[in-house]
């Protein structure tokens, strides 16, 4: 895909950054295969790998929504390699230094497993493959609608998967990055920040980072045990709380305490935030409010919730509607757009392209309609460099508001606003700093504790208080109820 304007001009500071920083480094040999494929590189990608991959795991299963992992990732391996270092320094081990090459892989490494667990399909397709997903769901059992998953399929299948990658990576990225110099400002912001580790000054300040993930690792493992103990019974607990009235929380829009999804709004931009939020005002408090009405006339009356003959039809057939229509244009302006620069690049010649693509839809549909006119909206926003693209909302936002319930872009809300704060009343440069690495911690440890609170569950505890909220009409029956049962 080729980049925004936004992302052209955070190319050209980042690439500047880059080369300041790569002087740092004049003079050095590049290291060997051998020197970068160690003992220790590998033991920590494992380690890590595992780690990342139950967040990511635990996202995929309740938003579905996983955030760039490249920091953290570039953070932690610093830091376990370096630590691993102090060890063999303290008992006398030689050692070879630990090279930026080496903790890109394992950056590299770490990356290619949340991937993995994420997209692998554990959490969506692979569950409803077995027969017990076939039986539950009234599907029926015949062979031919299922196919048992077992570990060595498993294994295989992703294996299969993952090694076709090396036939499309290594020729796009000799094509597009080395002969037609095409680099991308996720890739070189994350060699930039592992560049900055291994200089002096980067040591010092990854040494500050790390401390400040870990702190906010450890203080944020601990909230979902806390939770835990007040979830004995059904519909208990904190995160359940009704912060905007009983009316809303029943249409799901309330902030459940997740510090994940605050760790989200840390990281992800503003618009995305902003745009997931409206999808949610307008999908779940408008449209699916109004699409219930017409239950027995527009879809059968007293199907589960989850069947897509009823509601859930209209939710995931809208959302994905829009996420096709924005996806067909962004694909075929981004063909135009990055041929018309290799052509610019022959040339010699410099300048923007323009591109402009039409698309047609035969025949809601109004939502397909609707995202491609925000999709022209802001594709000519930003070709023109006009301050009006921060205000368009993002298709894609809006469309996967469609399918997750309201809570999460509540406590996505959550996190950008605390993020606006500390750069605007508290330390600009502190957040711009430290706040990438504690919504790292924020995801991290989430995920940490939620396993751990799990973990008591399979174990048998059980979690000793159960805190409701109940409306003041639900109470007053309550309340009439034990009255009677204390009268008898």
């Amino acid at each position: 895909m080729a980049p925004s304007v936004e992302e052209e001009e955070q190319q050209q500071q980042l690439t500047a950054e880059a080369s300041s920083s790569e002087r740092a480094f004049e003079g050095e040999p590049v290291p060997t295969l051998g020197e970068t494929v160690t003992a220790r590189s590998a033991a920590v990608s494992v380690a890590l790998g595992a780690v990342v991959s139950v967040v990511a795991m635990r996202l995929n299963l309740t938003s579905g929504l996983v955030p760039s992992l490249g920091v953290p990732a570039g953070l932690l391996g610093f830091f376990m390699a370096r630590a691993w270092i102090r060890v063999q320094d303290v008992f006398g081990v030689p050692h070879l230094p630990f090279t930026r090459q080496e903790n890109a892989l394992i950056q590299t490494a770490v990356v290619s497993c949340s991937s993995i667990a994420f997209t692998g399909g554990f959490g969506t397709y692979i569950l409803g493959m077995s027969a017990k997903s076939a039986t539950e769901r009234h599907i029926g059992n015949e062979g031919k609608n299922m196919d048992e998953p077992n570990i060595g399929r498993l294994i295989a299948f992703l294996f299969l998967v993952n090694f076709a990658g090396l036939f499309i990576i290594i020729p796009l990225r000799k094509m597009m990055i080395i002969r037609h110099r095409l680099t991308f400002p996720s890739g070189t912001a994350t060699a930039h920040l592992i560049n900055s580790f291994h200089t002096p000054h980067g040591a010092k300040q990854a040494r500050q980072q790390v401390g400040t993930l870990l702190k906010s690792l450890g203080a944020t493992v601990l909230w979902p045990l806390f939770q835990w103990l007040f979830t004995g019974g059904k519909n208990c607990g904190l995160e359940a709380f009704p912060t905007f009235g009983m009316l809303a929380y029943q249409r799901g829009f309330y902030f459940d305490l997740s510090t994940t999804n605050v760790g989200i709004g840390m990281i992800c931009p503003p618009m995305i935030t902003a745009s997931m939020l409206a999808g949610s005002v307008v999908s779940w408090g408008i449209l699916w409010p109004y699409i219930e009405t017409k239950a027995g006339r527009w879809f059968p009356e007293n199907l589960d919730a989850n069947d897509l003959g009823g509601i859930m039809g209209y939710r995931v057939f809208v959302g994905v509607s829009m996420i096709l229509a924005d996806g067909l244009f962004t694909f075929l302006s981004s063909l135009v757009r990055t041929a018309n620069a290799m052509r610019k690049r022959r040339r010699g010649c410099g300048g923007h392209a323009r591109a402009s693509t039409t698309t047609s839809a035969a025949g809601p549909p109004l939502f397909f309609a609707l995202a491609l006119v925000l999709s022209a909206a802001r594709e000519a926003a930003e070709r023109r460099r006009g301050r009006a693209v921060r205000y368009i909302p993002s298709t894609v936002g809006v469309a996967v508001a469609f399918f997750v319930p309201p809570r999460i872009p509540v406590g996505m809300a959550a996190g950008c606003l605390a993020l606006h704060v500390w750069r605007t009343r508290v330390d600009a440069g502190g957040a711009g700093l430290l706040s990438p690495v504690v919504a790292s911690g924020l995801i991290c440890g989430d995920g940490l504790g939620s396993l751990m609170s799990s973990m008591l569950t399979l174990l048998g505890a059980r979690p000793p208080i159960c805190v409701k909220f109940l409306s003041r009409f639900q109470n007053q029956k309550l309340d009439a109820f034990l009255t009677t049962l204390r009268a008898s």
